[in-house]
């Protein structure tokens, strides 16, 4: 009876040594992907001289899709994914009123055609953050950040868009070996920006990013 239930104890202890061991031999090919959905509305106030000043209003928007270029290959709930960013540029309308002292108010109008996103080429990172949650960011890359809206001449710097959106992942299955694990992540955002001097612009912007992240056994 001793000797059996030493060997009981002996096998207890061995299985998570087990179970560890098989996790760190198993390793993954890790694809992702994602769409990213934006809205952006904005109003830009413009001094040109003492006597004269135009104030534009306008709304654009955006249709992201994200797609693997070359896997991660990874042992553990890091790592980092080569993709495309590709899409549509929305189109909008764009309005501008200028004053002029001494002289009658003039107003402008103009409409942005639909128009494709040129293809992007970047860096996504993934790590665990607790317990069967995964997060996910952008790389700091200027091309993800500045965009070009409706109506204005320069391109507007409003920050990444893919920044640590948290998803769901069967951790427990990950690490037994399955063959193929799925994170999902949706995250639904709203932001704004507002600079100052010659030039005062206030954006504000709204954002729906869905991602999935599928972990292949290699």
């Amino acid at each position: 009876m001793k000797f059996a239930l030493v060997s009981f104890l002996a096998a207890l202890a061995a299985a998570p040594l087990a179970a560890q061991a098989a996790s760190t031999r198993t390793r993954y090919a890790v694809t992702l992907q994602a769409t990213v959905e934006e809205q952006t509305s904005y109003t830009q106030t413009t001094t040109e001289n003492e006597d004269c000043t135009s104030t534009t209003t306008g709304s654009d928007g955006r249709e992201l899709r994200v797609r693997t270029i070359r896997a991660a290959r990874v042992g553990s709930i890091r790592g980092t994914v080569r993709v495309a960013v590709s899409g549509t540029d929305l189109g909008g309308k764009w309005s501008q009123l200028r004053r002029c002292r001494f002289e009658p108010p003039e107003r402008l109008n103009g409409v942005c055609r639909p128009t494709n996103v040129g293809r992007i080429v970047a860096n996504v990172s993934f790590r665990r953050s607790v317990p069967n949650r995964i997060v996910v960011g952008a790389a700091a890359d200027r091309r993800l950040s500045a965009e070009a809206l409706c109506g204005l001449p320069d391109p507007v710097e409003l920050g990444r868009w893919f920044d640590l959106t948290v998803g769901k992942i069967a951790e427990r299955r990950l690490r037994a070996g399955d063959p193929r694990v799925v994170a999902r992540g949706t995250a639904q955002r709203e932001r704004s920006v507002t600079t100052s001097g010659s030039q005062t612009l206030k954006v504000g912007q709204k954002l729906t990013v869905r991602w999935t992240l599928t972990f292949r056994r290699i």
